[in-house]
């Protein structure tokens, strides 16, 4: 079956999975990669009296890391295991490792009651 034992495990384990880029996520992923971009005008045209502009847009940076972090850690943000990565990295539906995933899970239960 697509879901062994050790692959439902792995599943289970955060440390053995991707983040899904959230709704949430993907705007402030947006506004980081505009600060950043705006900060590089900035300093690609730097002249005298641009500090400011600088300084601003580089604390909006870190701000906006911030935020990511905050989200990321914040446990609402969704994990895919990495092996139903693996199965569309080969060209294969990741409904087939969540079906066997399901049977896998079944059948324990089956065997355990």
């Amino acid at each position: 079956t697509p879901c062994s034992a050790a692959a439902a495990a792995a599943a289970a384990a955060a440390d053995d999975a991707v983040p899904v880029v959230t709704d949430q996520l993907a705007g402030e992923l947006g506004a980081l990669l505009t600060t950043l971009h705006n900060a590089t005008v900035v300093l690609e045209e730097f002249q005298e009296g641009s500090e400011a502009a600088l300084h601003a847009h580089l604390n909006e940076l870190v701000e906006h890391y911030a935020r990511i972090d905050s989200v990321s850690r914040s446990g609402s943000t969704p994990r895919v295991p990495l092996d139903a990565l693996a199965y569309v990295d080969h060209g294969t539906s990741p409904d087939v490792f969540t079906a066997g995933c399901v049977e896998h899970a079944l059948a324990a239960a089956e065997r355990e009651a």
